[in-house]
């Protein structure tokens, strides 16, 4: 059996696109401390479309072991 601490840190896909996510900070210390997050899922969140030039850049410098982001 698997503890509910155990299944976030095994966590490997954050869907989280669509929502009021104003920027990146707020997510930061909640995702780095996740290893096994491969793939994050944020557009349509104010942090994509209000910063599109800069937007996978920091997500990438934020979260090293993130390998996909959104669809691409």
């Amino acid at each position: 059996m698997f503890t509910p601490g155990y299944v976030v840190y095994m966590l490997a896909n954050k869907q989280a696109s669509g929502n009021k996510i104003a920027n990146l900070r707020a997510l930061d210390s909640q995702l780095a401390v996740l290893p096994k997050l491969e793939t994050v899922y944020l557009e349509g969140n104010p942090c994509q479309t209000n910063d599109r030039s800069g937007y996978r850049r920091k997500i990438i410098l934020a979260l090293p072991q993130v390998k996909q982001i959104d669809a691409t």
